[in-house]
């Protein structure tokens, strides 16, 4: 098939034949013994064999329905109904159920195949009636225990024609429309389906990756907690307001405040004069300012000490944050300041 929707009316229609196929199988049996029993009862002259021999056609291609190809059976299936009209024909004339035949006939072809084959089983049924009532007509065929009047009455030939005609146009029609329909819907249905597909994989994908984001957020989450947490060195965070939001335990031994003075105080208040002035600017011009500067700290019981501080910008906790890391550079100050005193005693005792 050409496309799935082709694939699938195709499917569709096969199912239909072969179902079609059983009931004939089912029904038909009855049907046959009912023409055979009016032959041997009634000794009324029937065409019982030729109903036998379709009968037997049809179930046999019901038999092996799943080996013969789609267009083999449908085609089967609609030359047997032509016969079964034909042969009413034949029996009783136009007073039979000829015309109610050869419109199944054009209805099945609309199913089985689409409305221009209906189109041309119509004409051939026209055809048809034409060339038998001509034969009958001119007495070609010849029923003998009928009247000629009843094997052809022209106003009943006429309107079983016209009602044939206007079924045959009608229900192929109608059903070209619904087909045609459904054909759109289906691709409507096919279109509406990939892209719910591909959006199901979007939304699979956005929740796969927000989960390895969220996983990694809380992992780097643990690890900073951790680093955090056990550094040896003091840090602090504060928010672009210069408040105090978090601190490691090296912070609070280091500034030797409480819990209480450091979630209370200005971070300002515990730098000296020189400091202070510094951390304001810092917070004043935090996009230009250098991540890195110094002040000094007065410790309440080790006395002034000189620091470095390096600043880091960071969310934290859904707020963008600094992080001070603090250094203690009084120990090589002063080391550096003895070795500057050595260095100038040294000088003079030279001189």
């Amino acid at each position: 098939m050409k496309n799935p929707i082709a694939n699938e009316m195709y499917n569709i229609k096969n199912k239909l034949v072969d179902t079609s196929l059983v009931v004939i199988s089912i029904v038909g049996l009855p049907l046959v013994a009912a023409t055979i029993s009016r032959e041997v009862m009634f000794k009324q002259t029937s065409f019982w064999y030729i109903y036998a021999i379709i009968y037997f056609m049809m179930v046999i291609i019901s038999l092996f329905r799943h080996k013969i190809k789609y267009n083999s059976k449908a085609l089967a299936i609609i030359i047997n109904i032509y016969l079964l009209g034909f042969t009413d024909l034949i029996e009783v004339g136009f007073i039979g159920v000829s015309f109610l035949w050869l419109t199944t006939a054009i209805i099945v072809t609309a199913l089985f195949f689409n409305f221009r084959a209906s189109i041309i089983t119509l004409i051939l049924s026209l055809t048809l009636l034409t060339i038998v009532y001509i034969f009958f007509k001119n007495e070609i065929l010849i029923i003998e225990q009928l009247p000629t009047d009843e094997r052809f009455p022209i106003i009943a030939i006429q309107t079983y024609t016209l009602i044939m005609i206007l079924l045959g146009l009608m229900i192929p029609f109608s059903y070209n429309r619904i087909q045609k329909s459904l054909e759109k819907n289906y691709v409507h249905i096919i279109e509406k389906n990939e892209t719910l597909s591909k959006l199901t994989s979007d939304l699979q994908l956005e929740i796969e990756t927000r989960k390895q984001s969220e996983l990694i957020a809380i992992n780097n989450e643990k690890n900073f907690r951790n680093i955090f947490d056990k550094n040896t060195d003091p840090i602090v965070i504060i928010n672009k307001d210069g408040i105090i939001i978090d601190y490691n335990e090296a912070f609070k031994s280091f500034t030797a405040l409480s819990d209480f003075e450091i979630n209370t105080i200005n971070p300002a208040q515990i730098f000296s004069i020189k400091g202070e002035n510094q951390f304001d600017e810092f917070l004043r011009n935090q996009e230009s300012n250098s991540s890195r500067f110094e002040f000094e700290y007065n410790f309440k019981n080790r006395g002034l000490r000189n620091l470095d501080i390096s600043a880091s910008r960071l969310r934290y906790n859904n707020q963008d944050v600094y992080m001070l890391m603090m250094h203690d550079l009084t120990e090589k100050i002063n080391r550096e300041k003895q070795i500057y005193l050595a260095t100038i005693d040294a000088e003079e005792k030279e001189r």
